[in-house]
């Protein structure tokens, strides 16, 4: 798989974790403590989170830290 493509998926598997949950990025972006453009890069796989980010990310979108490896 290309590295665009591995962005892609990752991208489309948080906006589907938000999307069931009917949050907005900015909304998101408030429960984690951060600014919505820096949830965004995370999203579109600009940037990938550290450890700690991922974690506050899955209990906000609630799935397991696990999903991390599979997605």
């Amino acid at each position: 798989m290309k590295g665009g493509d591995f962005l892609n998926k990752k991208r489309k598997w948080l906006e589907y974790k938000r999307g069931e949950l009917g949050l907005t990025q900015l909304e998101v972006s408030e429960m984690l403590g951060m600014k919505q453009p820096q949830y965004s890069r995370y999203e579109t796989g600009e940037s990938e989170p550290n450890a700690i980010n991922k974690a506050k990310i899955a209990r906000v979108l609630n799935f397991d830290i696990n999903e991390w490896r599979r997605g």
